[in-house]
C-alpha cells in the first residue's frame, strides 16, 4: 500500500468498506509492464476494477482493454476509448450484447465453443475473433482450466468453421489459471498455441494474435512475486 492510500485512510475513519487506490501507483506499474514485456500489448481487464478514473488513465497511457461484459465496454466508449482497442473477451455473451457491442464499434470477441460462434456470425458479422484454449493450470492457486476453454483439436476445427461463416479467425488465448506460481506452465500452452498457428498456417489461415491471459502473482505472505523473472521466461517462451 502506498503512502498516499495510508494517509487517506488515517484521514478518512468511517467504518464502511473502502477500497482505495493510487492513481500514480497505477501508472507506475503500467510504465513497468511496459518496459518488461517489450512488444506484448496490455489488455487491461476491466473487471478487476472499473473505476473511471483507472479505466481513463491507462487509455491516456495507451493500454486496450478486455471487457467481460456489455457494461465494461459502455465504460470504456463513454469515456471516448476507440472500439477498436477493445477486446469482449467473455467465451459466454448475451446475443443481444454481442449486438450491442458489434454496434459501438466492438470488432474482436473470444468464443470456445460452436453456439457462441454461430452467435458471432449473426449478431456481429465479419468480426475477428479468437477461441479460447483449455490448458494445463497446475501450479495455480486458483485453477481455471475447467471453466472456460476447448481442447487444442476442436480449436482447430473451430477457427476453420469461424473462416467458412465468413468470420475472421486471428487468433486464440489462454489461462495458466490465477496466482500461478510456477513459471514453465506458461511455456506448455505457448508450445500448444505454437503448434496450432503452425497447424493452421498450412490450411491458409494465418494467426496474429495471441492472448496468453493474466495468472502473474501478486505478493502474499506465503510468496513474493519477481515480476522481471516472469517477463523474461514468458518473453522468451514466446
Amino acid at each position: 500500500m502506498t503512502k498516499k492510500c495510508v494517509e487517506w485512510l488515517n484521514n478518512n475513519t468511517n467504518s464502511s468498506p473502502r477500497l482505495v487506490y493510487d492513481l500514480e501507483k497505477v501508472k507506475e506499474n503500467f510504465s513497468q509492464f511496459l518496459k518488461l514485456f517489450g512488444v506484448i500489448k496490455p489488455y487491461y481487464a476491466v473487471k478487476a476494477n472499473p473505476n473511471v478514473k483507472i479505466v481513463a488513465l491507462l487509455n491516456r497511457l495507451g493500454s486496450n482493454f478486455d471487457c467481460a461484459s456489455i457494461n465494461e465496454i459502455k465504460i470504456c466508449t463513454e469515456l471516448g476509448i476507440s472500439a477498436k482497442k477493445i477486446s469482449f473477451g467473455n467465451t459466454v455473451k448475451k446475443s443481444d450484447d454481442i449486438k450491442k457491442a458489434f454496434k459501438l464499434g466492438v470488432k474482436l470477441f473470444a468464443f470456445d465453443c460452436e453456439e457462441e460462434l454461430l452467435k458471432i456470425r449473426e449478431f456481429a458479422p465479419r468480426s475477428n475473433v479468437y477461441c479460447r484454449l483449455e490448458v494445463y493450470n497446475g501450479g495455480a492457486e486458483w485453477p481455471l482450466s475447467k471453466k472456460f476453454g476447448c481442447s487444442s483439436k476442436e480449436l482447430e476445427y473451430l477457427l476453420i468453421k469461424a473462416k467458412e461463416i465468413g468470420l475472421s479467425p486471428v487468433g486464440l488465448s489462454f489461462h495458466v489459471g490465477s496466482q500461478q506460481l510456477l513459471k514453465t506452465t506458461w511455456n506448455k500452452a505457448i508450445r500448444i498455441s505454437s503448434k496450432i498457428f503452425k497447424s493452421l498456417n498450412k490450411k491458409k489461415i494465418n494467426l496474429y494474435f495471441l492472448n496468453i491471459g493474466g495468472g502473474i502473482p501478486v505478493n502474499y505472505d506465503n510468496y513474493e512475486t519477481n515480476l522481471k523473472d516472469y517477463a523474461s521466461h514468458i518473453n522468451k517462451a514466446i
